[in-house]
């Protein structure tokens, strides 16, 4: 009897060997256990080869940030988080107290959507094998970035659409370091970016459509709330525009920072009523007298060229109302020699500010060129929108001066005064008595006259004033000259 229970405790045990359940351990990619959001995780790591290390698996349908809130039992728990293609994408260690020998922290990780594997050894979170082994717990929490266009949008290639004023949300991730938008403008003006970030430091950096970088910006957080805030302007040409976006400096090349923003673009026309470019003497736009010019002094279009014929010897009133913080002109003659310039400045926190100067201009044809800085610079460091009118000015002659008065020859006099610039004329008034009863009148074109037919031994007054000629041809006198004296001899 004893021997056939002997038989019968070894065929238990026999059976045992194969019908016991081996434990399974999540001690690689392939057998990672399932996780979701919102979950709390309670294993522990063992002194063993089979279970000295663990994964899991989550699946985030959405961008934004993966938190680990961790407590953990062991020296030290390295967490690594790998992409769908196993992929290692970054690596955290928790370390415990020394005191209470517990380790608690909360680990996030900025990702695109897709399916993503954790793993949990104890060791540093780059490390090969454990040297530290007990019980820890994580809870997963995420939170959507909220973007609202197609990821991923990392290049030029596959930059997303994007349209004015209307909010654009995106994401910049451990596995996205970068974001590109591609706006038009149909027309030259101010392009605005309004924008929100959750990044210590995010960058913004515009291309023209040939891919040229014209500027770049970085918006800085503020340390306390975690937000920077903050709108940048862009004067541009009409083209399309590419926007890249990535969490460092906006000439960055590499990305340091993760996180969520948001932009809104708007536009504000300049207005240009010309061709554009006209960034020469060779493509200057021709401007009539009289007629208001509306010019952009762009990113990607510095200067301004304006070509105009003054038909007369006159004073030119420029009128320039600029918009720009600094505004210059220069004024070249048909051979592109520098004449005159001017600088119109605005004032502190002045909007715009409109400024006219008077020169005086030969008959012929005059080129002005605008840049944003002062009219002497070689290029522009301000930018905007301005507009320009060139008009003739009816100024009234200044005052006249004779420079010689005396008897010529027999009954005649010789007189001549300064040439003034606007004068179309001159009246020269003479009489033999100094209230001038009786006086009489000649007019000429130039600065000399000689008058005849006077009486001998007689004494003559003179006086001379110019005159110009409005747009109707109306006479606008200057003041007469000082009265002089001279006697008739012969």
């Amino acid at each position: 009897m004893k021997k056939k229970i002997l038989v019968f405790q070894f065929v238990l045990l026999f059976a045992g060997l194969f019908f016991v359940k081996t434990p399974v351990f999540a001690n690689t990619i392939e057998t990672a256990k399932s996780a979701s959001t919102g979950q709390t995780i309670t294993d522990s790591l063992i002194d063993d080869q089979s279970n000295n290390v663990n994964y899991y698996k989550i699946s985030l349908s959405t961008a934004g940030c993966l938190s680990l809130k961790v407590t953990s039992y062991l020296e030290r728990t390295g967490f690594r988080i790998y992409d769908s293609n196993y992929n290692s994408i970054k690596y955290s260690t928790i370390y415990w107290d020394s005191a209470s020998k517990v380790g608690v922290g909360t680990l996030s990780y900025e990702l695109q959507n897709g399916t993503y594997y954790i793993r949990v050894i104890g060791n540093y979170g780059d490390s090969s094998s454990s040297r530290f082994f007990g019980k820890y717990s994580f809870t997963l929490d995420f939170n959507s970035a909220g973007v609202n266009h197609t990821e991923s949008n990392n290049d030029f290639g596959a930059a997303v659409n994007i349209g004015l004023n209307s909010t654009v949300k995106g994401h910049i991730a451990l596995n996205n370091e970068v974001d590109y938008y591609k706006i038009k403008l149909s027309s030259a003006g101010r392009l605005s970016l309004k924008i929100t970030s959750y990044l210590d430091r995010l960058g913004f950096r515009i291309y023209d459509s040939n891919y040229n970088s014209i500027k770049y910006d970085t918006l800085h957080w503020d340390s306390a709330s975690k937000v920077g805030v903050g709108t940048y302007n862009y004067d541009l040409q009409a083209d399309t525009y590419y926007i890249r976006v990535i969490g460092n400096y906006g000439n960055s090349s590499s990305c340091y920072y993760f996180g969520k923003y948001s932009f809104v673009p708007s536009f504000s026309s300049a207005e240009v009523n010309h061709i554009e470019p006209n960034n020469s003497f060779a493509t200057a736009c021709k401007l009539d007298l009289g007629k208001t010019v509306k010019g952009h002094i762009a990113l990607n279009n510095e200067v301004d060229y304006y070509k105009i014929s003054i038909p007369q010897t006159c004073t030119i009133n420029i009128k320039v109302l600029s918009y720009i913080s600094k505004i210059g002109y220069r004024i070249y003659d048909s051979s592109y020699k520098s004449i005159e310039g001017y600088t119109v400045n605005l004032n502190n926190n002045a909007s715009s500010k409109t400024e006219a100067t008077l020169f005086n201009f030969k008959k012929g044809t005059y080129y002005i060129r605008i840049i944003g800085s002062y009219w002497y610079g070689g290029g522009s460091s301000y930018f905007g929108k301005y507009s320009m009118t060139i008009s003739q000015s009816f100024k009234k002659p200044s005052k006249c001066e004779i420079t010689s008065l005396y008897n010529k020859s027999k009954k005649k006099i010789f007189c001549q005064w300064r040439e003034i610039f606007v004068a179309k004329g001159y009246e020269v008034t003479y009489a033999t008595n100094k209230k001038f009863k009786n006086k009489k009148i000649k007019t000429v074109k130039s600065n000399q006259c000689t008058l005849n037919k006077l009486k001998k031994g007689k004494t003559y007054y003179v006086k001379v004033r110019g005159y110009n000629l409005n747009s109707s041809g109306k006479k606008i006198y200057g003041n007469y000259s000082s009265v002089r004296i001279v006697k008739i001899y012969n």
